[in-house]
């Protein structure tokens, strides 16, 4: 299941901007901003899981 990215349809969060992402490791699924490789949380990087 790949991450999660939002603002390319205006389905947005508020906060969120273009290329923003969700991290899709079990247990943690924090708001990652566009510019990251991984994880500010539990480092995973962006492409984990696809």
């Amino acid at each position: 299941m790949p991450s999660a990215a939002y603002g390319s349809d205006g389905s947005s969060p508020p906060g969120w901007k273009s290329g923003d992402w969700m991290c899709n490791r079990v247990g943690c699924g924090v708001h990652n901003y566009a510019s990251r490789t991984e994880c500010f949380k539990c480092k995973t990087p962006r492409e984990y899981g696809l």
